[in-house]
């Protein structure tokens, strides 16, 4: 077993990838021939030894890809991170951020947007029965209902913004500076 930082681990995994990926383009551009041509790859034993070496190679490095990350998420549900008083493994922060807190962030700028626009509309509204009650026409007095603490929205929409800022800086340190077994 191999020990590597995370960082180190998760840069593996882009290499394994690509490489991954490569040897896919060689094997599906030697997967066939015409029995016309002479093989291209004849010199260096076949296409078939080829496509059947690469192949090999490619499965290999799946699994190699598979402990790495592996090792990684059992290293991430291990290890738990307090942000702004609230605690959860990396594992779960990480769920967090890619599954809920975009929803969530986009839901609370809908909402804050949400009732300004109704604000501007209900001013807008407001000045024209103004305009109509210097007419001289009856008009009723119009307020806006709002059915939320319009400052804990806002100091909820910060929070989540300090966490997410946080978190990423969290991430990389926990990510730089710890190990795992590979």
């Amino acid at each position: 077993m191999a020990t590597m930082l995370i960082t180190e681990a998760l840069q593996q995994v882009k290499i394994l990838t690509d490489r991954i990926q490569k040897k896919q383009r060689v094997v599906t551009q030697y997967a066939t021939h015409n029995s016309l041509f002479v093989d291209p790859l004849h010199k260096v034993g076949g296409s078939a030894k080829t496509v059947t070496e690469e192949l090999a190679s490619i499965s290999d490095l799946e699994e190699n890809l598979v402990k790495i990350r592996v090792a990684i998420q059992k290293k991430n549900l291990e290890v738990s991170l307090t942000l702004e008083g609230t605690t959860r493994t990396i594992a779960e922060w990480l769920i967090w951020r890619r599954d809920v807190a975009p929803g969530t962030s986009n839901f609370k700028a809908v909402l804050s947007n949400s009732i300004s626009v109704a604000r501007n509309k209900l001013e807008s509204e407001v000045k024209q029965a103004t305009a109509r009650a210097v007419e001289g026409q009856a008009v009723k007095e119009v307020n806006l209902v709002v059915h939320l603490d319009e400052k804990a929205l806002a100091a909820s929409s910060e929070r989540l913004g300090v966490i997410l800022g946080n978190l990423d800086g969290k991430l990389s340190v926990f990510n730089a500076t710890t190990s795992i077994e590979v």
